[in-house]
């Protein structure tokens, strides 16, 4: 009763500031009956609730209703050209205040509207904050070690993130096939290194040693070593009992296993140069079978945990920045349905190490064992363009220590670094030898302990110089470097790689050779854009992670090479300074501290997947909650109207633009994923774009203000974005813009061509899939017809508010909106697609759900391209629906 008070103050309020309506049976007729009924109703109400209150008891009286004269002034007066309810004025809930499409919301708005599953941030998949976290296991995969550990521990547990499998038959090696290595190249950068350390030492004033080559090299030539037995050997070695032969070691044990020619296993590791090992490994299959095995032999021994316990928890899953999203996937599915977690959440690398460092903005540097990645980070945001990913890291300077302790007579000369035993006594050489402190440079003697299979400890004693600081400088000269070509034997065939061609190198890509402390100055520059704010702040807050850069002043060396570049030297930075972690953290479990940092936060609770979300719904709930398949830039490109435009990939100067159709905004269908994908590889941006017609505001627009507004956002991309090509892509009704564009937009000339995809006709679907179609075509004509075209129709005319104008539009034949029927004249037809002049790509789908005709597409097709010359490609997507969810249609898509 209260709230039909409340509506019928608000109609008495408004009758007593408005002129009443002519009274005649046409008018009555047509008002909708939200705006005649209720009104008389409440007053039967009000009389018979009066009566009735005498009978009973006293209470609390009801709330008055305000005065209504005091009300008179609250009613403003609404211009001509705002919407408001028919005969009435009042306004469209604050339309000039707050415009629809602000406040819509469109989760998932393409083929249904909600995940099948759990709602996200259900109780259900999301982890219950009263087990302290302890259900909760935080899994930080590298091409060395796993590190995992449950969120509610202070540290994780490190495991060698490698499987030995017994094997019949081990599999054949394939011969690195030999490459020419550029001589006076490697004896330029041995010669720049040297010159490096010695350039240190003098500005450090301290004096080389003379003659410590050779001192190093007597001494080493005629080290004795000593053999220690077993019972005397406090760090003897447990190597793996193969008696039993089991199928698998994982971890230490798998490490340990004596390898000689005759052992029935194969040592590999799934996880190499930042992603799935595709160049040892058959398949993709074959990998995240080793993978599974390792995370769950890992869990079951180091977090005390049945394997059964599994489906009882949650996992958080911490990934490179660059990761294959088709390996994200493929992981993703592993975890779910063959270990069996509850739900899993993703995050980036870069991302948890500044939640672990406890910083919102920063360089992150990781050097992992066989990759390096820089990225900035704004806000704990990503900057995709940022990104730099070297093939360079901690293996390269344990070989590269290695070759000079080899050059200088290494007493142990049984080395070999394609051994587990060896490569491990290496690693524990230069993370207790290596040094890039100037003080310490002297000829040292150490001792070392080689620990083989079969043979009783012996101990070495060997003397080092210049080694020790010359090693990890490779980061800094690649060209030391003897880089074998890496050969995949599988990957995953993508429906673009037949017509990528090479493109320029951008800083979001991958390089073999480049200097670490280059790569960080351009990885800068490309996250500042142009801010000179941002770029100095940037090169003083640099995060080193990861365990390859664990060596004794490597930061200070660091600072003073990113400092030395020419493009700090250019933008005059005048300090450059890298940020110890804090507490004194260790590099290496920076990330996975952030990450169990993140899990508790309650920005979280959205981003958890569940099984059935994943089954139903697949890479889409990436998108949806993990938030990692468009990283870029959101910027206005029309002031007055306060309309954004999102860009990915915005260092392009080759961009596409995305207009969706009726009711779509960002993200609004599931073939944006793998198109930003493709786009990525061919050096383009990808921009979508918001306009006065997106969400629901597209009954209250029209075609000629999204004209207006996308010549704007061209103009933007030309002058503010530097821009030199641009495509437009329309969905749906965003095809009518692409048409009108074409057609009438001042900008036409700059936009290389249109693409329309799923161009049907709404005239035609809505005749035959509304009930009311009729009677709202007429109520629309009538109201034209007495200049109230800007007035709503009743709500059940289309889910979102629609005026007069524009459902007339829609459903009037070759009404504005009407370009695409498939029941056009020859004449019509001619007459519609005249004075289009920029190329156009037709594309329809094999079964839209919203092709409403009975007529072939492809004659369709052919018959628009016969009268119009601007048609230049016609296409039909096999399988596909209006929104092509299919993979396999998406595909096919981007290959168009």
């Amino acid at each position: 009763n209260l709230s039909q008070k409340k509506y019928a103050w608000m109609e008495e309020a408004i009758a007593s500031v408005t002129p009443s309506p002519p009274h005649s049976t046409s008018s009555t007729a047509t008002l909708h009956p939200s705006l005649t009924d209720k009104p008389t109703e409440t007053k039967r109400k009000k009389q018979k609730t009066e009566s009735e209150a005498r009978a009973r008891p006293k209470k609390t009286p009801p709330i008055e209703s305000p005065p209504i004269h005091r009300q008179k002034t609250t009613v403003p007066p609404v211009p001509k050209h705002q919407p408001h309810f028919k005969y009435t004025t009042f306004p469209v809930k604050g339309y000039n205040i707050l415009p629809t499409r602000n406040i819509t919301s469109t989760f998932a708005r393409n083929d249904t509207s909600y995940f099948a599953g759990h709602k996200a941030g259900s109780k259900d998949i999301a982890p219950n904050p009263e087990e302290e976290w302890r259900d909760t296991i935080v899994i930080h995969p590298g091409s060395r070690n796993l590190r995992i550990g449950s969120a509610s521990e202070a540290f994780p547990v490190s495991v060698p993130h490698v499987i030995a499998r017994h094997v019949n038959q081990k599999p054949t090696q394939a011969i690195p096939q030999q490459h020419d290595i550029d001589q006076e190249k490697h004896e330029a950068a041995l010669n720049d290194i040297k010159g490096e350390l010695k350039w240190r030492m003098k500005n450090a004033k301290r004096r080389a040693v003379p003659n410590a080559e050779s001192q190093v090299i007597g001494f080493n030539a005629t080290a004795i070593k000593e053999t220690i037995l077993d019972h005397n050997d406090p760090y003897k070695v447990e190597w793996t009992d193969l008696s039993g032969q089991p199928e698998y070691f994982v971890g230490e044990k798998a490490l340990n296993v004596p390898m000689h020619q005759d052992t029935p296993y194969y040592t590999r590791y799934p996880w190499k140069n930042g992603t799935l090992n595709n160049q040892e490994y058959e398949s993709m299959q074959a990998v995240l079978s080793d993978l599974e095995v390792i995370w769950t032999e890992s869990i079951v021994q180091h977090l005390d945990m049945d394997k059964a316990d599994i489906k009882n928890c949650h996992a958080a899953l911490v990934i490179p920045d660059m990761l294959d999203h088709s390996y994200l996937c493929a992981i993703l599915t592993m975890m779910l349905r063959s270990m069996g977690f509850k739900s899993v959440i993703v995050q980036q690398e870069s991302t948890c190490a500044t939640f672990g460092a406890g910083v919102s903005s920063a360089v992150v540097v990781d050097i992992g064992a066989q990759t390096t990645t820089i990225t900035c980070i704004e806000d704990g945001v990503c900057q995709t363009d940022s990104r730099m990913s070297i093939q360079l890291g901690g293996d390269d300077i344990t070989k590269t220590f290695t070759a000079f302790l080899m050059a200088n007579k290494f007493p142990y000369t049984e080395l070999d670094l394609n051994t587990t035993y060896d490569w491990r006594l290496a690693e524990t050489l230069k993370e207790k030898w290596c040094t890039m402190n100037e003080a310490d440079m002297s000829v040292q003697v150490y001792d070392f302990f080689a620990r083989t299979p079969f043979h009783p400890t012996l101990k070495y004693q060997c003397k080092v110089y210049d080694e020790v600081f010359l090693a990890p400088l490779c980061l800094v000269y690649p060209d030391i470097l003897d880089k074998q070509p890496q050969h995949q034997t599988w990957t995953l065939k993508n429906v673009t790689d037949d017509i990528v061609e090479d493109t320029t190198m951008k800083p979001n890509q991958v390089y073999d050779h480049y200097p670490l402390d280059v790569a960080i100055a351009q990885s800068i520059v490309a996250g500042a854009n142009g801010s000179e704010e941002k770029l100095k702040r940037y090169f003083t807050s640099i995060i080193l992670v990861g365990g390859g850069g664990k060596v004794a002043n490597f930061s200070k060396v660091l600072e003073d090479r990113v400092l030395s570049t020419v493009i700090a030297q250019t933008a005059n930075v005048d300090r450059v300074e890298v940020v110890p972690a804090p507490r004194e953290l260790d590099p290496e479990v920076l990330v996975w501290k952030g990450a169990s940092v993140m899990v508790k936060l309650d920005s979280a609770k959205d981003m958890w997947i569940g099984h059935t979300e994943w089954e139903d719904m697949g890479s889409r709930c990436l998108r949806e909650r993990a938030l990692l398949i468009f990283t870029g830039e959101l910027y206005t490109y029309d002031t007055e109207h306060r309309s954004t435009a999102f860009e990915a990939n915005p260092h392009c100067d080759k961009a596409l633009v995305f207009i969706g159709g009726l009711g779509d905004g960002y993200h609004a269908v599931p073939f944006l994923e793998p198109l930003y994908a493709m786009l990525s590889k061919l050096g383009w941006s990808f921009v979508q774009v918001q306009l006065e017609s997106s969400y629901d505001g597209f009954g209250t627009s029209n075609l000629q203000t999204d004209c207006q507004q996308l010549d704007l956002l061209v103009d933007y991309l030309k002058t503010e974005r530097h821009k030199s090509t641009i495509v437009f892509l329309g969905h749906s009704t965003g095809s009518q813009d692409c048409y009108w564009h074409n057609k009438y937009g001042q900008t036409s000339s700059s936009v290389s061509g249109y693409i329309l995809q799923a161009p049907v006709s709404d005239r035609q679907h809505f005749a035959a899939n509304l009930d009311h179609f009729e009677a709202s075509l007429a109520l629309a004509i009538q109201l034209r017809n007495e200049g109230k075209g800007d007035e709503l129709l009743p709500r059940k005319t289309l889910d979102a508010p629609v005026t007069a104008d524009r459902f007339y539009s829609f459903a009037a034949r070759l009404g504005d909106d009407d370009v695409f029927s498939t029941d056009f004249t020859d004449e019509e037809i001619k007459r519609l697609f005249a004075d289009l002049h920029q190329p156009i790509c037709w594309v329809y789908s094999e079964k839209d759900e919203f092709y409403a005709s009975d007529k072939d597409k492809t004659l369709v097709m052919h018959r628009f391209q016969s009268l119009c010359p601007a048609i230049i490609e016609t296409h039909i997507i096999p399988e596909g629906d209006h929104n092509i969810t299919r993979k396999d249609s998406q595909e096919a898509f981007c290959l168009v």
